[in-house]
């Protein structure tokens, strides 16, 4: 039996299943803790171009903060989302 927490993290890892490519990359290296100018320098991408696609992430995935997508996105590599 799922408690209400993980049939909420089931509904944004279905969000997050429909992010881009490039969304989802950016979205792991903010769960790594990188800050927005690293990933766009591991990405070889604008800063701005990087906050873009983690505006649209937030957008799309109804995730309010880094930090919780920082969280959703462990746990979904961990298993434990669902």
């Amino acid at each position: 039996m799922l408690d209400s927490h993980s049939e909420d993290d089931i509904g944004l890892l279905a969000d997050l299943a429909e992010l881009t490519t490039p969304e989802c990359e950016i979205a792991e290296l903010v769960a790594e803790g990188l800050s927005d100018q690293a990933v766009a320098a591991r990405q070889h991408l604008g800063r701005r171009t990087v906050e873009t696609h983690l505006s649209a992430v937030h957008r799309e995935s109804g995730i309010p903060s880094r930090s919780a997508l920082a969280g959703l996105m462990t746990r979904a590599a961990l298993g434990t989302a669902g």
